[in-house]
């Protein structure tokens, strides 16, 4: 849906990701937000295979449930979006949306253990 340019270095099995898009057009957009292309499978057998980063954005995502709490970037695999990070409120299960915005910006950073 929308293209950035992200940055990550692997030393052993510990990959560090960052990733900073300004300018995103999410006009038309109401899904869950993924962030898809992670260089390397989070290991499933640390955490459940869920590794949580930080999240930072501006009119970039809503939570219905708990508009107040700050979101987390998870980093994660499933067969359906391979690698990648999802977006979640942090007292909820549910996944964050992108809101309905043409002027989004968002930086992530999340260190993460690789499946070896």
């Amino acid at each position: 849906k929308q293209t950035a340019t992200g940055h990550y270095r692997k030393i052993g099995d510990l990959t560090h990701v960052t990733l900073h898009a300004e300018g995103l057009n999410m006009a038309g957009y109401s899904n869950e937000i993924r962030i898809k292309g992670l260089p390397f499978k989070p290991d499933p057998n640390i955490a459940g295979g869920y590794h949580i980063g930080k999240i930072h954005a501006v009119s970039f995502m809503v939570n219905d449930a708990h508009a107040d709490d700050g979101m987390v970037a998870v980093a994660t695999h499933d067969a359906t979006y391979g690698n990648h990070i999802s977006v979640f409120s942090e007292q909820v299960t549910q996944m964050t949306h992108y809101l309905n915005n043409n002027s989004a910006r968002v930086t992530v950073s999340i260190t993460y253990i690789a499946d070896s």
